[in-house]
């Protein structure tokens, strides 16, 4: 199955799931009830922001509805631990520059993303 599909077949089973309307759904986060629809369909692809507000929305992680699959945050912390060090640590500085220089080398309209995505973060 074409990955648009299953991620449209995962909004629409936690909107379900949540007892939202697709137009109640869209009229809380600001989109026209079609334009949710044809995400649901697969038709077409939902921007990051619109993503998350879906899944905070629903009370899914960004990450199931994009996989299916649940993350534990705390592997996750373990192994940028793992690879980080303690501060002032040399591997840590390393490890530090190296993701600061993919990030850049990221598409400019992806890391405006990353920066709106971690700047809401940081709001909650």
């Amino acid at each position: 199955m074409d990955i648009k599909k299953e991620i449209g077949l995962r909004l629409r089973a936690a909107r379900e799931k949540a007892r939202f309307s697709q137009t109640s759904a869209a009229k809380k986060i600001g989109i026209h009830n079609s334009t949710l629809g044809k995400y649901e369909l697969g038709e077409r692809e939902a921007d990051n922001e619109t993503l998350l507000k879906l899944a905070n929305l629903y009370g899914v992680k960004v990450q199931w509805v994009l996989t299916g699959e649940e993350q534990n945050k705390e592997k996750i912390v373990d192994k940028i631990i793992e690879h980080v060090g303690e501060p002032g640590d040399k591997q840590r500085e390393k490890f530090t520059n190296l993701f600061l220089e993919e990030l850049n080398n990221l598409p400019e309209e992806i890391q405006k993303s990353l920066y709106t995505l971690i700047r809401y973060i940081q709001k909650k």
